[in-house]
């Protein structure tokens, strides 16, 4: 992906920001989907994404490590990686994305305090990414932030670490890793030789999909 497009989002929300016609009401609704647009292509490395909660989730690059254990968890449960995303905890969903620094701040930046188009550009880079926590990690966070520094230590007083995942890699290691400890049943288990070398190929299969679409 290159930043033309998030370019051109940030372009358009900075001059709706900006309206001399737009009312403040709009100016704000309006500035805030763009923005939130922005940050799920941004975090997800894509041109284009269906914005749902759960499919933004599959792509970001932006976990906790608590959040990222957790899906590995569902994985060692037999799930798929969308399944995992869309994993659950009593029902309700165990993930929630999240901004390390709120967009609410980048928004009431441009708009109600004003500022450069490149200054704006350089703070959403900076600060723009989607991040996705644990529903248990939401509940530790600041809720309301009245600068950018109280923002900017909220991830740290909860205690909350935030990694970059590669989803390739990721699934490339898992590959690795299962077809190890079939080999290892096969030396165990010639008789099952036929079923074990199936198995395999269904492992295999999985991943050059994923990665010959980009759809993981």
């Amino acid at each position: 992906m290159t930043n033309r497009v998030i370019d051109e989002l940030l372009k358009h929300a900075y001059d709706m920001a900006n309206s001399s016609v737009l009312p403040d009401r709009e100016k704000h609704y309006l500035v805030d989907r763009t923005l939130r647009t922005a940050s799920d292509l941004y975090s997800c490395d894509m041109d284009t994404l269906t914005h749902s909660s759960m499919n933004v989730r599959r792509y970001c690059k932006y976990w906790s490590t608590e959040a990222f254990e957790l899906y590995k968890e569902f994985r060692n449960q037999g799930m798929t990686h969308r399944q995992a995303c869309n994993g659950k905890i009593d029902g309700k969903s165990a993930y929630i994305n999240e901004h390390e620094i709120p967009l609410q701040i980048i928004k009431i930046w441009v708009i109600d305090i004003g500022c450069d188009y490149s200054e704006f550009k350089e703070f959403f880079y900076n600060y723009g990414k989607t991040t996705i926590l644990t529903k248990k990690q939401d509940t530790k966070l600041l809720s309301k932030t009245s600068s950018l520094t109280e923002a900017k230590e909220r991830y740290s007083n909860a205690g909350i670490r935030v990694i970059e995942v590669i989803w390739a890699e990721y699934e490339k290691s898992q590959v690795s890793a299962a077809v190890s400890l079939m080999q290892a049943g096969e030396k165990n288990a010639t008789d099952n030789i036929n079923s074990t070398t199936a198995d395999s190929y269904e492992v295999r299969k999985d991943f050059t999909n994923d990665a010959n679409s980009g759809i993981i």
